[in-house]
């Protein structure tokens, strides 16, 4: 596993030794460095400026940017574009981000256990109010695990790519599927299938007046687990 922590802590490599697969989407136009151009098309959003692929976390919202509070919410949330402080811990790898915007500390600690990758991921209200939340995580796979004739319930290359999480919490998944045929910038020639557990579909600010944010109260905690598995498959 690799975790850039400069990068919200996105995972951008998940290899599976035995075969060399690393099931995750790696654009084609590569991973730049911090001071890279934005990319055309990302119309603003930091988040596209600097997508190039991999597994990131989407907090405290998902999809288009909003207003909290009078405070601006960017797109796909804050986390995933600010620098995490990561620290190894025994055989995991603890990852810690303030919010800026909002007023809570996410928590992942991630351990590898074989071919098996835990997320458990901890949430705190750090102000002295009560505060809402969204929470997702933008996974995406890619070649050469994705390939021509795959389907979700099926095995490819002769393995399965088996992402668990609380169907409690993340309540939606998000499926997108850009074969080769995306021709809108930014993602123009991706060849990617994302699936992402979500809480829910709405923004954070559409969220708190459809009555499906978490609220937190004010010192209050919420944790969750999520799991990812590299499977050689027997099917």
């Amino acid at each position: 596993m690799v975790v850039l922590p400069d990068r919200g802590a996105e995972i951008v490599e998940l290899l599976h030794r035995p075969s060399g697969v690393d099931p995750l989407f790696h654009a084609p136009w590569g991973l730049g460095p911090p001071d890279s151009p934005a990319r055309d098309g990302s119309d603003g959003h930091a988040f596209l400026e600097v997508y190039a692929g991999g597994w990131q976390e989407l907090f405290p919202s998902v999809n288009d940017p909003c207003t909290y509070r009078g405070h601006p919410i960017p797109f796909h949330g804050e986390v995933a574009t600010l620098p995490w402080d990561c620290e190894r811990d025994g055989d995991s790898l603890r990852c810690t981000v303030h919010c800026r915007e909002t007023p809570f500390l996410l928590e992942r600690v991630m351990r590898l256990e074989a071919a098996s990758l835990s997320l458990e991921e901890r949430v705190q209200n750090e102000g002295d109010e009560p505060a809402h939340l969204v929470w997702g995580h933008h996974c995406v796979v890619g070649p050469p695990f994705l390939e021509a004739g795959c389907r979700l319930h099926v095995p490819r290359l002769g393995l399965a790519f088996r992402l668990e999480w609380d169907p409690a919490v993340f309540r939606w998944v998000i499926s997108w599927q850009a074969y080769g045929g995306a021709r809108a910038m930014p993602l123009a020639g991706s060849y990617a299938l994302g699936v992402e557990p979500w809480v829910t579909r709405l923004n954070l600010e559409q969220a708190v007046e459809a009555g499906e944010a978490i609220e937190l109260e004010p010192g209050a905690e919420f944790a969750t687990t999520l799991r990812a598995e590299i499977q050689e498959s027997t099917r």
